[in-house]
């Protein structure tokens, strides 16, 4: 469940984030000049993005039903050395 929170913040992140990129160009073209602003605040979003990515895409670590696993690999087994 908190995985798919996680993901569902990277998504909007991400959305976040080209909006505000999107708009801080618009900005420095219109007026014609730099603020370090216009960097920072769609940085910011795409640091939230990368974090929780690298969140999301960590691996399970979990050993529910370990006999279960072992079964369906000793069956595995058995089927390629028959084929």
């Amino acid at each position: 469940m908190a995985r798919a929170v996680v993901g569902v913040v990277a998504i909007l992140a991400l959305a976040i984030f080209l909006v505000l990129s999107g708009t801080a160009v618009m900005l420095g073209f219109l007026q014609n000049q730099f603020h370090w602003v216009l960097v920072a605040v769609p940085g910011a979003a795409l640091v939230l993005t990368v974090i929780a990515a690298v969140i999301v895409m960590k691996p399970l670590k979990s050993e529910r039903f370990p006999e279960l696993k072992a079964q369906i690999d000793s069956d595995v087994q058995a089927l390629r050395t028959v084929s």
